[in-house]
């Protein structure tokens, strides 16, 4: 397991397919890093993620935070405030 403090920023529009990726990404980054933390950027989605990603973050041992941005911004805008938000490299 390496000690390197990681963040991992995904970004989001819709939650249709966050469920199945974060079951994928949680216990892969779980599993490597001990020092972790998990950035979703919710670009002004019509359903709010935030209770999906609390519950995905406590099933898999997860840091987790959600951004939601108050209107549509695009996809790098979306990461560019996922990465200003993330503490680690």
């Amino acid at each position: 397991m390496y000690k390197t403090f990681v963040s991992f920023v995904i970004y989001c529009r819709e939650e249709a397919a966050l469920e199945s990726f974060l079951a994928q990404v949680g216990p892969w980054l779980t599993e490597r890093f001990e020092l972790h933390e998990l950035v979703v950027v919710d670009d002004n989605s019509t359903d709010d993620p935030t209770l999906l990603v609390q519950a995905c973050a406590a099933r898999y041992r997860l840091n987790a935070v959600v951004i939601r941005l108050a209107r549509r911004h695009g996809v790098e805008a979306g990461i560019k405030a996922g990465l200003d938000r993330a503490m680690g490299p």
